[in-house]
């Protein structure tokens, strides 16, 4: 079961109707919260805290976030983000620059599951 100890939180814009992007992954375009390419450096992960009428979405880039899954993957699992928010595999050494999410703390055993991610949001250059 997913949990969630968020450490740090912020707020972003948001454009229309942002519920599908709960427990989702974001960059930034502008001052607006947007997916993320895969394996593209990422702001935080969306709060199930959403503000309809100042159109705002509360981030988690510190501590504890819940995230929906690509895939199965298993505790401890260091993570990067697909084109679609979620959490994926991440390999360092592949011969792949990329930034990293952090690890997980709960399994996932199918496609948008939500794990518990403890957020370490770096960089790994090739």
């Amino acid at each position: 079961m997913a949990f969630e100890a968020p450490l740090g939180t912020f707020s972003v814009s948001s454009i229309g109707d942002m519920s599908g992007y709960l427990f989702r992954l974001l960059t930034m375009s502008g001052k607006v919260g947007v997916l993320p390419s895969a394996g593209a450096r990422v702001v935080g992960a969306v709060r199930d805290v959403l503000d309809t009428v100042s159109s705002s979405m509360e981030m988690v880039d510190l501590g504890t976030a819940k995230i929906k899954a690509a895939s199965a993957y298993s505790i401890g699992q260091v993570v990067s983000c697909d084109a679609s928010g979620r959490v994926a595999s991440y390999t360092p050494g592949d011969g792949t620059a990329m930034y990293h999410v952090g690890w997980l703390m709960t399994k996932s055993v199918a496609a948008d599951d939500i794990v518990a991610v403890r957020m370490q949001l770096g960089y790994t250059e090739v």
